[in-house]
């Protein structure tokens, strides 16, 4: 008489345990959608609290202390001290460069780079300047 293969009790064991996997998962979400008298109350407190909300009060806080922040950083970035910083940058890649720390590629990101941070404020200029 021939034996069943090793995997048919393993199978039936799977197939049981599936089964029983998506019982319990239709039944957790049968429960789940059902509505009580708590989520009702919920639902119409916060349809309530909508109503009678305020403005935010966003719109009347002063920013200007960390805008004049923001706008010496940029100011300090593309005016005469950002020319220093990119020119001893340039200096620095090139003599990297030079003596073979760094390749041809890695000196033009960092060329790159600057000239992004340079041409920042006139790409923002342009994009805010559109709408």
């Amino acid at each position: 008489m021939m034996s069943q293969p090793f995997w048919k009790p393993l199978l039936k064991i799977l197939i049981a345990n599936v089964t029983r996997a998506r019982s319990a998962a239709v039944h957790w979400r049968s429960h789940f959608f059902q509505t009580s008298w708590i989520s009702n109350l919920f639902v119409a407190s916060l349809a309530l609290f909508l109503l009678i909300a305020e403005p935010a009060l966003a719109q009347s806080i002063d920013l200007s202390p960390i805008q004049s922040l923001l706008q010496g950083i940029v100011d300090a970035l593309t005016g005469p001290l950002g020319v220093v910083i990119a020119t001893l940058a340039v200096l620095g890649v090139f003599l990297s460069w030079f003596f073979n720390i760094i390749d041809l590629r890695q000196a033009l990101w960092v060329l790159v780079g600057i000239a992004g941070v340079a041409a920042a404020p006139t790409i923002v200029a342009a994009v805010f300047a559109g709408g």
